[in-house]
Parts: structure tokens; C-alpha cells; sequence
């Protein structure tokens, strides 16, 4: 393609009549072209971005709309045979992915999520968080599934609380969190013996690459991010 260039400005304005309007029309002229040709090398440069990763980083404006977003998403759903997890373990063999993983890893053999800070495109950040699921456990007893980072079990809790004759509850838990180093997340039955999961859904979406804590209360600590996980007293839940 030609280069676009502006050759005249007003062609039916003898020099004679204004030498002055003249020369600021040439000066014009030559300013317009010369914004013409910085905007084609700007859309020349800024507009390159090679699939399937898209990880150039041209101008931050592509940076935010490819590079910001992080995500991954597990499920697992079976009504006739439900998974079931023993006390302490963790929730393992998901079916599959929501949606394909972007910057951060899932593995649906071993039920986990990893958050990589030490990469050269880091995945710190604000994320949402969102667990809900379907479950069957003991009459009148109480569970607490619980998210669990690197070993240590955090604030997002799922209460599941069977009174009477129930056997059957839902549970959900969602909240923001920002996480700040090197993370491996799993999903594990903090509380009761043994708990059936008919389905689960496990998402985690970065809204937000900010690098610190505007806005809210971090606690860095072992729970990074997340609300503190305090005591739980034995019996809670049950009916008398």
C-alpha cells in the first residue's frame, strides 16, 4: 500500500495574493504529513500480536487486554456414582476443565491449581474465587469442605451441615483474594469422616494484576490473602 501523503492543502489560492497564508498552508501540509506517517508506524507496531499465546507485550494496552486475565476452571459431576473424600484428603480426579486453563495451571488428577510468581510474566494478583457443590454425607452430622493453600488450610470454607434425617446439602463459597508468591491450591474435607460429592465446581479468574494490597486488609502470612481460618469446636452443627 502507498504510503497516504497530502499534496496540497488548497490548490485555488494563487501565492501572489497571500505569501504569508501560503507558506503556513505548505508548514500545515508538511505537519499533517508527517502525523499521517506516525500514526501508519504506529499501527504498524502496535497492532502485532502472534497467536496462539498473544504474549507480545507491543503497548501496554494490548498487555492489559491479553495479559491481565488468568484463569482455570475444574469440575467433576456424577449422580450415579458420587466421589467420595476421607478426612484430610484432597479432591482429586475432576472430570475436566471448564474452560482451558490461561497462565495458571490446573490438574485434574491431582485437584490442583498453581499460581507461578516467579515467572517472567508473573501471575500475582487479585483473583475471584468461587467453589459450589453438591453433596451427601451421616444423618445429623456436619463437614467442612475447605480450600487449602500449599498445605495450610484457609478462611474459604463450605459449611455442610446434615441435621435430623437430612443427608443430602449444597455448599458454596466465593470471595476476592490476592495472592502475592508462589501458590499450589487444593480443595480437601477439613472436618467429618468421610463426605460423598455428587458435583463440584472449582473457578479462579485474576480481575486484577495490581502488585499490592490497595484497598483491602492482606494478610501475607500462611493464608495469603484469604480470611483466616480459626477454630472450629467439635460437635459444631449437629443437632442435640
Amino acid at each position: 500500500m502507498p504510503e497516504p501523503k497530502i499534496e496540497n492543502v488548497d490548490s485555488t489560492l494563487p501565492q501572489e495574493e497571500n505569501i504569508e497564508l501560503v507558506s503556513w498552508l505548505d508548514r500545515l501540509k508538511q505537519h499533517l504529513n508527517i502525523i499521517i506517517r506516525q500514526i501508519r508506524g504506529w499501527m504498524t507496531d502496535h497492532t502485532a500480536l502472534t497467536p496462539p499465546l498473544y504474549h507480545d507485550n507491543p503497548h501496554p494496552q494490548y498487555w492489559h487486554k491479553t495479559l491481565d486475565p488468568a484463569w482455570a476452571s475444574m469440575f467433576f459431576e456424577n449422580f450415579t456414582t458420587p466421589k467420595t473424600v476421607l478426612n484430610g484428603n484432597a479432591v482429586t480426579n475432576w472430570d475436566g476443565n471448564v474452560v482451558t486453563d490461561w497462565r495458571i495451571a490446573s490438574d485434574t488428577t491431582a485437584g490442583t491449581i498453581v499460581i507461578d510468581a516467579g515467572s517472567v510474566l508473573q501471575e500475582i494478583g487479585y483473583y475471584y474465587v468461587s467453589i459450589s457443590g453438591f453433596f451427601t454425607g451421616s444423618q445429623n452430622t456436619s463437614y467442612v469442605l475447605s480450600l487449602y493453600k500449599d498445605g495450610i488450610v484457609t478462611g474459604a470454607r463450605m459449611p455442610i451441615v446434615l441435621r435430623g434425617t437430612i443427608t443430602d446439602s449444597t455448599a458454596s463459597w466465593s470471595g476476592l483474594v490476592y495472592f502475592s508468591t508462589n501458590t499450589t491450591l487444593d480443595v480437601r474435607l477439613e472436618i467429618g469422616a468421610s463426605l460423598d460429592i455428587t458435583s463440584i465446581i472449582w473457578s479462579i479468574h485474576r480481575i486484577s494484576p495490581t502488585a499490592g494490597g490497595i484497598g483491602m486488609g492482606i494478610n501475607n502470612n500462611d493464608t495469603n490473602g484469604f480470611p483466616e481460618a480459626g477454630p472450629i469446636p467439635p460437635g459444631w452443627g449437629q443437632s442435640p
